[in-house]
């Protein structure tokens, strides 16, 4: 949709050079120069889009963040040199003067960086708009052509969230070696207990009850260069269940807040100016367990779950693995840990785990999509037989009754998530 916009500028910019041209007298091809109002409108577009869309040095792409800045620069570099080139090419072939290219140039720049500012960041960060956006992209002509926004649900671009499910896809039949893989036992044990919290939802007939876990890798608190992609230990720190905490809030949500909240009391309190300076250092990973995929939007106006994930990793809270380590809610994994790091590390989430894909019941759930744009890694959790088999015990619930299918057992966790976010309705 980017490209379409920048096509649209292009031509009120050339509609505009055109009137000017009437009332403003010059030698050669008139006054101000055309091909440089044109460049000058596709350096300020275009520049602004590429610092917009700068990579973060907390990116866990595909490609190294050096590499993503380099390809950026290189891209910025080439903006600005052809802008130039053209606008210089006018005065050598003799067909405009100095000042027509200037003014030209200038005027086209200043064009280029209102239009943008409008149309690119204002029109599509204002909440009256974006919903109004949003209601438009949903219209059956848009639906027809295909018209999208990749700024919408793919952050990073529709490139690089296209390749990474593409990479993701091609290595399937060795996601067991590792932490990554939705079927294995300690990602199963955690959405039971994921499972739990949701019981203790209050049924209502208009939003779905869900439960939360978040978890740091044990594995992390001894090796501090540990993350979820080789062996791991899930840990639950915080939890959280549909309308626990004020305010219609969701189970993420609720999870997440207390988890805030733990890291402000850490001891090893920082100094706000310092903050930045902390989170550039290797980051604390946290795995989100959740019964059904986080929403992208909400009825209520509330800040979408998946939104909120995002905030979480470009705004995280600062902590100390050994602080972490005392708010871990099973104490005997912890007992045996001494002399854990000390330094104050941001948290970031990585992996989100969770048991059913959001119906559309209510709305139309775009936060995997979103998720994996932004580097999180999404997958879920599917039980490669019934509890017994796997060595979990059943959490006791009382809303719903768990049922092991005979012939597809590895179903049943599924089905559980789904009918306890439906109880009630």
């Amino acid at each position: 949709m980017v490209y379409l916009n920048a096509l649209v500028g292009q031509v009120l910019c050339e509609y505009i050079n055109g009137k000017l041209k009437k009332h403003i007298l010059g030698t050669g091809y008139g006054m101000p120069s055309s091909h440089s109002q044109f460049c000058g409108f596709f350096c300020a577009f275009w520049s602004l889009h590429i610092l917009l869309h700068w990579p973060s040095s907390s990116s866990r792409q595909l490609r190294s963040a050096w590499l993503q800045c380099l390809d950026q620069a290189y891209m910025l570099f080439l903006t600005i040199l052809f802008s130039a080139l053209t606008c210089y090419s006018r005065h050598h072939l003799l067909y405009h003067t100095p000042e027509q290219i200037m003014v030209g140039a200038g005027l086209g720049f200043l064009m280029g960086l209102m239009y943008f500012t409008v149309t690119e960041y204002l029109f599509k960060h204002t909440a009256f708009t974006q919903t109004w956006w949003k209601a438009f992209l949903r219209s059956s002509v848009c639906r027809a052509l295909r018209v999208c926004d990749s700024s919408l649900s793919c952050p990073k671009g529709m490139v690089e969230s296209t390749y990474s499910h593409w990479y993701e896809g091609l290595g399937t039949t060795s996601l067991a070696l590792h932490g990554w893989d939705g079927s294995h036992p300690a990602h199963v044990s955690m959405m039971l207990r994921a499972l739990e919290e949701a019981d203790h939802c209050a049924a209502v007939k208009t939003a779905f009850s869900v439960g939360c876990v978040l978890a740091i890798n044990g594995k992390q608190l001894d090796d501090v260069s540990a993350d979820w992609s080789g062996r791991m230990e899930p840990l639950a720190l915080t939890t959280g269940f549909s309308r626990e905490l004020p305010g219609n809030t969701h189970a993420e949500e609720c999870a997440m807040e207390k988890l805030v909240r733990y890291c402000a009391t850490t001891p090893e309190a920082v100094s706000s100016h310092s903050v930045s300076e902390v989170r550039k250092r290797t980051p604390l990973y946290i795995a989100l367990y959740t019964t059904m995929e986080p929403c992208s939007e909400r009825l209520s106006g509330n800040v979408p779950c998946a939104q909120r994930i995002l905030a979480f990793n470009e705004r995280p809270p600062v902590s100390t693995a050994a602080w972490l380590s005392r708010g871990i809610m099973d104490k005997q994994a912890t007992h045996t840990r001494t002399s854990l790091d000390r330094t104050l590390r941001p948290l970031r989430i990585v992996l989100v785990v969770q048991g059913v894909r959001e119906p559309d019941d209510f709305v139309q759930c775009k936060a995997t999509r979103m998720l994996r744009a932004a580097d999180v890694h999404v997958t879920q959790a599917v039980p490669t037989g019934s509890p017994a088999t796997m060595g979990l015990a059943c959490p006791s619930l009382t809303s719903i009754a768990l049922h092991v299918p005979g012939e597809t057992p590895e179903v049943w966790l599924e089905d559980a998530c789904l009918r306890m976010a439906r109880k009630g309705q």
